[in-house]
């Protein structure tokens, strides 16, 4: 039997993973969250005819607002699918590191809405791109997110104070490996019983891929399921 469909039958996060994988296979996504990505998708075309700078996100990575359009947001079937699992899950509080130019938040936060509970916080290094990820959620009229600015390093630990304990959180910053288990480390004893972490890009690089692979096993994760692009990783119950 496949391992989701084995992690359908323990019920929980697994099995909100299961039913969230098996609906965008099969293209079963609800009449609702279609209509959200559409208008999602629209922002995202919208900001592809935007030439003014920006901080760039990374060196030599795209530093105008139509080139970060193209470059950086996640493609559409994967925010239905960062939208259909935070429906699943039903988290109460969820953290995204990556602001980006908003799109990931937008699904997450759409899904939020959709749910009736929940707020996200979502944190990134340059003011700029947050203000235009701000302004685009407000433009969707999708409030109930809370933008935090400044190097993660610094600001991780105030939101984790302040959000914790984690249902959900969205890892998509700094690439690499030092970085990316830092992330993990500082969240995971934030996080709730059973809690979801998802990891992007995680077959980018080969630092990427080990870097997965390390968290993947790490004790403190009781399942992981890597899915393409993304690895989601549940967070082991240790209450005695």
């Amino acid at each position: 039997m496949p391992r989701l469909a084995r992690a359908r039958r323990r019920g929980g996060a697994p099995a909100a993973l299961a039913q969230t994988a098996s609906t965008i296979a099969r293209y079963r996504i609800p009449p609702e969250e279609r209509e959200w990505a559409a208008r999602i998708e629209a922002r995202k075309r919208e900001l592809g005819s935007r030439e003014e700078r920006a901080r760039p996100f990374e060196d030599g990575l795209p530093d105008t607002v139509a080139q970060a359009s193209l470059w950086t947001p996640i493609p559409s079937v994967w925010g239905a699918f960062l939208m259909r699992l935070v429906r699943e899950l039903r988290p109460h509080s969820c953290l995204e590191l990556g602001t980006g130019i908003g799109i990931s938040a937008a699904y997450e936060a759409a899904a939020l809405e959709l749910n009736g509970d929940g707020g996200l916080v979502t944190l990134d290094g340059s003011a700029e791109w947050a203000a235009i990820a701000e302004e685009g959620l407000s433009s969707l009229g999708l409030g109930g997110v809370e933008f935090s600015v400044g190097p993660i390093a610094d600001t991780l630990p105030d939101a984790l104070q302040r959000y914790a304990p984690v249902d959900y959180a969205f890892v998509d910053a700094e690439h690499t490996e030092e970085a990316t288990v830092g992330y993990f480390e500082s969240i995971v004893p934030h996080m709730s019983p059973r809690g979801v972490m998802v990891f992007d890009d995680i077959p980018w690089t080969r630092e990427l891929r080990q870097t997965w692979r390390r968290i993947a096993h790490d004790e403190r994760v009781s399942a992981a399921f890597a899915l393409g692009r993304m690895g989601v990783a549940v967070i082991a119950d240790r209450r005695a």
